[in-house]
């Protein structure tokens, strides 16, 4: 949907990467305060400000501690949002099921996206860090 790698929480859209910048959902609260700050903006999709949503210039996590705060701030939001219930498609077929992705575990296989790399540590959480290039 934004052209770029999302996660969701929940059945709910919480963060992803979408270019070189970080999308966060912090809620309409949140996310006003937030453009307040340094290397925010807000979020315009064709043509509308997405209230709930900012984007985090890369410069604006260059650190894992600026990273971190960012990525809890999204989680704290979504968290509160109810579950969602996945949308049933017209034919859909109960008796297939879908393939799942497992966890990546350990300093193993990573996702690169663009200017950032994803990786699983040893308890399957998920570690988003700026990608760092060889010069």
């Amino acid at each position: 949907m934004m052209g770029g790698l999302t996660f969701m929480v929940g059945g709910h859209m919480c963060c992803g990467v979408t270019g070189s910048e970080l999308m966060l959902r912090l809620g309409e609260d949140a996310s006003a305060k937030a453009i307040a700050e340094p290397h925010v903006r807000p979020m315009v999709f064709t043509g509308k400000p997405l209230k709930a949503f900012v984007f985090v210039a890369s410069e604006g996590v260059a650190t894992d501690g600026a990273l971190r705060d960012w990525l809890r701030r999204a989680l704290r939001f979504v968290e509160k949002l109810p579950p969602r219930k996945p949308a049933r498609t017209a034919g859909h077929d109960k008796s297939r099921k879908r393939p799942t992705a497992s966890p990546v575990i350990g300093e193993g296989p990573e996702v690169r996206s663009g200017n950032w790399t994803w990786v699983a540590d040893e308890d399957a959480q998920l570690q988003v860090r700026p990608r760092r290039r060889k010069r």
